[in-house]
């Protein structure tokens, strides 16, 4: 049996990287290969275990695949590159340094150094990306030689494997529990997440919709920046006009349940390789109303919603389809054909055959 190494250097719960890792397991498992999980971090998951990087360089023989995630700065990277094995890297964008927290300068550091490892994925056999925005960042990365052998052959494989991966519901559909409409965020509470606009557009919104309830799902639950977050939800919730609830390590039941109920799914961020949260969105038959990054665009496709960059504006345009039943069939229409398309994207046959090609 062949054996795959699939690496990232945070395997962990709650994580779009980890969950890939896990489902790239199962994959190909299922596919005839006998994969390995290696990380610098990682948690530990039952049928999901999780080699410490310590002992990876002794563990792998030559003629064995590498399956390598890149999201931040990876120390191993560079030593992965230098192995002659068949090489698979996968790039999920780093998030610009800019965009970061900056009392968080571990972090700010990390995504720096992350970015300059990019010209490292020319001595891989393939390259793939979430996205072809985040094909184009990867290029932007490789030395001239290197980006005109690369251009055009970097492959834009979402991080997902299957769509139907939720849990069965308890009791189908959940009805409301109260008679506020919600609205559902998804996501790191990071400041690149756009939560301070999140919560500005919602508080005007508030103003134009009774009786909407804002959920927040995420982490971390605490910190300097989640407080000042926090903060602001706790003034909207003193006006007495809407209420903002925040939920911390969800189970994939809660979370469901959360987007069975949601009227819509928002999104302010300022950067993304790929929005995992709008798949899930159109799973459950749920509009995405979002900036207009170029990332969520694409991730949305034809049922995408963007709206401006404006308060107010977005606000506007956010109550205008929430009250327009025509809107409403419109878009319903265009997901449903977005989920399909998405179903082709993320079934796994094109990374089991690009596993193939290199073995």
């Amino acid at each position: 049996m062949r054996t795959v190494h699939i690496h990232a250097r945070d395997i962990v719960r709650h994580d779009a990287v980890g969950n890939f890792c896990r489902q790239l397991f199962d994959l190909t498992a299922a596919g005839g290969w006998r994969p390995a999980l290696w990380a610098e971090h990682g948690d530990s998951v039952e049928g999901y275990p999780v080699g410490s990087r310590e002992e990876f360089f002794d563990t792998v023989r030559p003629g064995e695949a590498i399956f390598f995630n890149h999201s931040i700065f990876d120390p191993i990277l560079s030593d992965v590159a230098a192995l002659p094995n068949p090489k698979l890297y996968y790039f999920h964008n780093v998030t610009p340094p800019e965009l970061i927290d900056p009392e968080d300068e571990a972090t700010v550091v990390n995504c720096r150094e992350g970015l300059a490892q990019r010209g490292l994925a020319a001595r891989f056999g393939v390259l793939m990306a979430n996205s072809t925005e985040s094909a184009e960042v990867l290029l932007a990365g490789m030395a001239a030689p290197d980006r005109a052998r690369w251009q055009g052959r970097i492959a834009a494989i979402p991080p997902i494997v299957g769509l139907d991966r939720w849990p069965p519901s308890a009791g189908g559909t959940t009805a409301q529990s109260d008679s506020a409409r919600h609205l559902l965020f998804v996501g790191r509470l990071v400041p690149h997440k756009g939560l301070h606009t999140l919560m500005d557009v919602f508080e005007r919104l508030t103003f134009r919709v009774p009786h909407l309830t804002l959920d927040i799902v995420g982490g971390p639950q605490e910190g300097g920046f989640v407080a000042d977050v926090k903060r602001l939800a706790d003034a909207v919730n003193a006006r007495g006009r809407g209420r903002v609830l925040f939920h911390h390590g969800v189970s994939d039941e809660s979370l469901r349940e959360l987007y069975e109920r949601a009227a819509a799914l928002l999104t302010f961020s300022r950067h993304e390789g790929f929005c995992v949260p709008i798949v899930d969105a159109l799973v459950f038959d749920k509009p995405g109303l979002t900036s207009a990054l170029p990332t969520l665009m694409e991730t949305a496709g034809g049922a995408a919603l963007p709206v401006s960059d404006l308060p107010e504006d977005a606000a506007g345009q956010i109550a205008a389809f929430l009250e327009d039943p025509s809107a409403q069939a419109v878009n319903a229409a265009a997901r449903r054909v977005r989920l399909e398309q998405l179903r082709d994207l993320c079934d796994g046959r094109a990374i089991l055959a690009t596993l193939e090609s290199l073995s």
